[in-house]
C-alpha cells in the first residue's frame, strides 16, 4: 500500500504542472488570437481615417473645382444683350470679364487657377471660337489681346471644325447628345490629348434667336495637377488634433485618377502602398475623378485614442514553466485586457457619435447660410445661434475628452485662490444655459452671498459643474427646471444640482462615477454618451480634498451634491 501511495502523491504534482502548463499555453493561445484582433482593430481605424480623408478631399476639391468654373463662366450668363442678338460673341469675352490689374496689364482671377485656352461654338456647328493667353506668364495672368511685345508669339489656331480644337466641339457636343443633364452649371470633362490629361469647364447659353451657345475653359495637365495638389496641401482632411505638426503628405497618400482608371495625380514617390480605402468617384458634373486614400500605418496609434494596446503574448510565452498560481493571475490579467479593450472600443465609438452630431448641426446651418437660405435677419440670427450651441457643444465634449486622457493635473497647476463662488456658480450656469435651450431646459440658481473662499482650482470647479449641469439636462425630460443650490457647510461650500428626470436607483449610485460606466434604466439607454463625465467629476474634486455623492431630489430626480473645502479667507 505505501509505494501506491506514494505513486499517488507524487503524481498529484505532475499532473497539476501539467494542468498548468496547458492552462497557460491556452493563454498563449488565446493572446494570438487577441494580437489578431488587435491587427484587425488597427486596420479598421485606418480604414475609417481613410473614409474621412477621401470624403474631406472630394468636398474640398468639388469647392475648388466649383469656384473656378463660376468665377470664369458665370459672367457670360450675366451680360445684358449679350445672348439677344447675332452674332455669337467670340471667346475673348470671357477674359475680359475677368478683374482686370493694370500692374501686369491682364485679367487676373481671385479664386481658381487661370484657364489656358477660351472657346466658344454654337450647338451643332462645324466651328469652334478659339481665344488664347498671350500673356508671357500663363500662371500670372490672362490676356486674349495680344499687345505689341507679344507679337513674337505665334497666333491662334484656325477656327475650322477640322482644326487643332476639333475634340473640344466634339467631346462637348457627344456629352450633351447623350442624354446627359448636369445638375450644376458649370460641368467639367475630364480628357486626354497626348497622353497627358486636360479638364474641359463649359456652360450652355440658350439664344434669343434658338441657337444654342457653348462657352468652355481649358486648363493643361500642369494646372490640373497643381488643382489637386492645392486640396490635398492647403485643406484640413483629418481633425488637427490627430495630426499635431505633421503635413497631409506626412500621413496621408493619396492617387487621383480618370473614371477609365488613367493616373492623374499621385502625392507620393516609389511603389503603390496597400490601400486602405477606394472611395468610388466624384459627381459625373465634376469628371467623375476617382480618389483613392490611404493612411501610413506609422500613424495609426496616434490616430486611435488612448493609442493601441500592447500585445501581451511574448510575456504570456515566458510563463510556461510556471504555477498554477500564475496562470490564474495571467488568465485575470487578460481578461482585464480584454475589457479594456471593449471599454476603449465603445468610448471611441460613443465619443465618435457625440462629436458627429453637432458637426453635422453646424455643417446644416453654415450651408443653411451660405446658400442663403435664411433670408431674413432673425432666420439668420437663429442659424448663428444654432452654430453658436453646437460649436460650445463640441468644445465641452473634447475638454472632456482631453481631462480623461490627460488626467486632471492639468486643470489644478493653477494655485488655489479666492472666490466669490456664488458670482462664480452665476457665471457657469450661464456659461451652459446656450446648451440647455437645445432641450427647451430652464437653470435657476438659489445661493446667498458666501463671503470669499480659498478654492483649489477655478476651472477645476467649472468643469466639474458644467459636466454635471449638462448630466442633469441629458437625462431629464424636456421643459425641465434644473435647480442649482449653493449653501454654507462645515469647512467649505456644497453645491446641489436638482433635476426631474427619472433619478438614480441606490444599487448604481456608485457604478456611475466609474468611468465607461451609464446608468442601466431605458432613459440612460436611450441617450447618447461618453461615460466619463461623472468620473472626471469626482476625479477632480477628490483631487481637491472634497467629493462627489448622489442622491434622491425633491423635485423627484436626481440632486448631485459636490462639496468643497473651501476655508473662508481671513479678513485684512
Amino acid at each position: 500500500m505505501v509505494p501506491k501511495l506514494a505513486r499517488a502523491r507524487a503524481g498529484w504534482p505532475v499532473l497539476l504542472l501539467l494542468v498548468s502548463v496547458g492552462a497557460i499555453a491556452l493563454v498563449a493561445v488565446q493572446a494570438y488570437r487577441a494580437a489578431a484582433s488587435q491587427q484587425a482593430v488597427r486596420e479598421q481605424v485606418l480604414r475609417d481615417y481613410a473614409r474621412v480623408v477621401a470624403w474631406n478631399y472630394e468636398r474640398h476639391l468639388m469647392e475648388v473645382m466649383r469656384d473656378a468654373a463660376r468665377e470664369v463662366l458665370q459672367p457670360v450668363n450675366h451680360y445684358p444683350g449679350v445672348h439677344q442678338f447675332p452674332p455669337v460673341p467670340h471667346a475673348d469675352v470671357l477674359g475680359d470679364y475677368l478683374p482686370w490689374d493694370p500692374n501686369c496689364l491682364c485679367h487676373r482671377t481671385r479664386y481658381g487657377p487661370i484657364p489656358d485656352t477660351l472657346f466658344s461654338f454654337v450647338l451643332g456647328s462645324d466651328t469652334v471660337g478659339v481665344a488664347l493667353n498671350y500673356y508671357p506668364e500663363p500662371d500670372g495672368g490672362l490676356r486674349t489681346d495680344p499687345m505689341p511685345a507679344d507679337r513674337s508669339l505665334p497666333p491662334p489656331p484656325a477656327a475650322a471644325f477640322g482644326g487643332q480644337f476639333r475634340w473640344v466641339n466634339d467631346t462637348i457636343t457627344r456629352q450633351l447628345r447623350s442624354g446627359y443633364r448636369s445638375e450644376t452649371r458649370f460641368p467639367y470633362i475630364v480628357s486626354f490629348g497626348a497622353g497627358q490629361p486636360r479638364l474641359l469647364a463649359y456652360t450652355v447659353m440658350p439664344t434669343s434667336w434658338g441657337d444654342t451657345v457653348l462657352y468652355a475653359v481649358m486648363y493643361n495637365e500642369r494646372v490640373l495637377r497643381g488643382m489637386l495638389a492645392q486640396v490635398l496641401d492647403q485643406r484640413q482632411l483629418l481633425p488637427p488634433t490627430f495630426q499635431a505638426a505633421s503635413a497631409n503628405r506626412d500621413v496621408i497618400a493619396l492617387e487621383v485618377e480618370s473614371f477609365d482608371e488613367r493616373p492623374i495625380f499621385r502625392s507620393y514617390q516609389g511603389s503603390e502602398p496597400a490601400w486602405s480605402l477606394s472611395s468610388g468617384e466624384l459627381a459625373p458634373d465634376y469628371g467623375s475623378l476617382r480618389i483613392r486614400s490611404h493612411i501610413r500605418p506609422a500613424y495609426a496609434e496616434t490616430l486611435t485614442i488612448g493609442g493601441l494596446p500592447r500585445s501581451q503574448l511574448p510575456l504570456l510565452l515566458g510563463l510556461l514553466g510556471l504555477s498554477v498560481a500564475l496562470a490564474l493571475v495571467a488568465f485575470t490579467l487578460l481578461a482585464r485586457e480584454n475589457q479594456l479593450a471593449r471599454a476603449r472600443s465603445d468610448f471611441v465609438a460613443s465619443v465618435s457619435h457625440e462629436l458627429r452630431t453637432p458637426l453635422a448641426q453646424v455643417r446644416l446651418f453654415v450651408e443653411t447660410l451660405r446658400l442663403g437660405r435664411a433670408d431674413t435677419e432673425e432666420a439668420r440670427q437663429w442659424s448663428l445661434d444654432q452654430i453658436d450651441r453646437e460649436s460650445r457643444r463640441l468644445v465641452h465634449l473634447v475638454d472632456n475628452v482631453l481631462v480623461f486622457t490627460r488626467g486632471p493635473g492639468r486643470l489644478l497647476e493653477e494655485p488655489a485662490q479666492p472666490l466669490e463662488l456664488t458670482g462664480e456658480v452665476r457665471a457657469i450656469v450661464a456659461e451652459y444655459e446656450p446648451l440647455a435651450a437645445s432641450r427647451r431646459a430652464r437653470i435657476e440658481v438659489a445661493a446667498p452671498d458666501l463671503p470669499l473662499v480659498w478654492v483649489g482650482s477655478r476651472n477645476a470647479l467649472r468643469h466639474a459643474l458644467l459636466n454635471v449641469l449638462d448630466n442633469a439636462v441629458k437625462y431629464g425630460p424636456m421643459d425641465q427646471v434644473v435647480r442649482v443650490h449653493v449653501t454654507p457647510s462645515p469647512g467649505g461650500a456644497r453645491i446641489e444640482v436638482h433635476d426631474q428626470g427619472p433619478g438614480v436607483p441606490p444599487a448604481e449610485r456608485e457604478r456611475i462615477w466609474q468611468p465607461f460606466q451609464r446608468g442601466g434604466g431605458r432613459v440612460a439607454r436611450a441617450v447618447g454618451g461618453s461615460g466619463i463625465g461623472l468620473h472626471l467629476v469626482r476625479e477632480l474634486m477628490h483631487a481637491q480634498g472634497g467629493s462627489a455623492r448622489v442622491t434622491d431630489s425633491p423635485d423627484g430626480g436626481a440632486c448631485f451634491v459636490l462639496e468643497l473645502r473651501c476655508p473662508p479667507v481671513a479678513s485684512p
